[in-house]
């Protein structure tokens, strides 16, 4: 094909528009060029680069020099608004990250794996209506799961048509109506967090991480150099926790104070399988809880985890029972890279003063780790001391 004919396949181009996605681009694109249904646009990408590409999220050089040439766009400008922008952050420390050298520049990728578990699907997104009446196009910002709030207007997002409750595509958002009953998105009703000071904040920290802008708040000071890769993998593992308690009526569980009944009613639209922005915004705030102050936040979120399972199960104590998955899969598989030791160090702190000598305890999978830890506790069973002393505790109690 001549190089005329590949460059004239487009009648109309545009640019980026600020803080775009690149599906949101591409779906514009096919508007422009009157290519209905928009497959028609990703096939004829799919065709001109001999590949099985995501066009959404691509991985292979072609894809991204095909959608420059009919676009007009630099390569670099078209990574940056895909979800391979998040890769740093979204990607654990234990896991590498792929990349993709194109015109020898390195480009992160983000793989399919954690595409699906970080990621909100194209067909149940989420939006601001007020970001929507100032331009109908789809933010990047918003594909994160971790994401519920715009914080340039303070309101917490939406993810359903207001009049028929349907999922909200992003060819939805980019045509600013629904697609099914035709309702205007900017007309959608928004929860204004203003007044919800923690739950704002924590929208800061976890926006700020993911766009690798620098964070100097003093509530983290003691974890300023942390990488947001490794501090967002932190929160990422609490709020997963959160979310088993969270249907027990946890007292620690952030709720904005914004959120009436009626609203919290409309805006726990539920998609199958995701997670409304409202979950996401208490959840979230709720994790965020445990890195301020560190470690001391680290410990109250501890304590209230552990006081809520002993609530809703008693159990004989350790570890194990009182925190549940939190121990046995975060603290004991998922933060296992030495990125997380100061979580581990700040556990061990923790275990040392919570907990008294005992056989169970000495068992435990931190014992083991370190023979100098039983020696630190202050206080032991009458079981274990008797052990120790060659004798019974009955022996003792006469």
């Amino acid at each position: 094909m001549a190089v005329n004919d590949r460059e004239n396949t487009l009648i109309r181009r545009t640019s980026i528009m600020a803080n775009e996605s690149l599906p949101s681009l591409l779906r514009r694109l096919a508007d422009l060029n009157c290519y209905d249904p928009y497959s028609t646009l990703t096939q004829l990408i799919k065709e001109r680069s001999h590949c099985k590409d995501k066009i959404e999220l691509p991985r292979q050089a072609v894809t991204y020099r095909e959608i420059t040439a009919l676009t007009r766009i630099p390569i670099s400008e078209i990574h940056t608004s895909s979800a391979h922008f998040f890769a740093e952050v979204l990607t654990p420390p234990d896991s590498a990250i792929d990349c993709l050298n194109i015109d020898n520049r390195a480009f992160p990728l983000l793989s399919q794996a954690y595409a699906a578990k970080q990621l909100r699907p194209l067909h149940a997104s989420q939006f601001c209506p007020k970001c929507l009446k100032e331009s109908a196009h789809h933010r990047l910002i918003w594909m994160p799961i971790a994401v519920s709030a715009c914080l340039q207007h303070g309101c917490l997002l939406v993810n359903h048509c207001p009049t028929c409750q349907s999922n909200i595509t992003i060819q939805s958002i980019v045509e600013a109506q629904c697609s099914k009953c035709y309702t205007h998105l900017s007309l959608a009703e928004s929860v204004v967090l203003y007044g919800d000071e923690w739950g704002v904040f924590s929208q800061y920290l976890i926006q700020a991480w993911l766009t690798q802008k620098a964070v100097t708040h003093p509530a983290i000071a003691p974890l300023l150099e942390k990488t947001s890769r490794i501090l967002y993998r932190v929160v990422d593992g609490l709020q997963w926790t959160a979310r088993i308690l969270a249907r027990t009526n946890w007292p620690y569980l952030h709720y904005s104070t914004k959120m009436s009944q009626l609203n919290k009613k409309q805006f726990q639209h539920k998609a199958v399988g995701s997670t409304t922005p409202y979950e996401s915004y208490c959840l979230y705030a709720t994790a965020c809880k445990a890195i301020v102050n560190w470690p001391n936040g680290f410990y109250d979120f501890l304590e209230a985890y552990s006081a809520q399972i002993k609530k809703t199960a008693p159990s004989g104590g350790g570890p194990k029972a009182d925190l549940g998955n939190l121990y046995v899969q975060w603290l004991q598989e998922y933060w296992q890279h030495p990125a997380f030791r100061f979580v581990h160090k700040a556990f061990e702190d923790y275990f040392i003063h919570h907990y008294t000598l005992s056989s169970a305890v000495i068992r435990t999978n931190v014992c083991r780790r370190d023979a100098s830890i039983p020696e630190q506790f202050e206080h032991i069973s009458i079981a274990e001391a008797a052990r120790l002393l060659g004798t019974t505790p009955s022996v003792n109690g006469q």
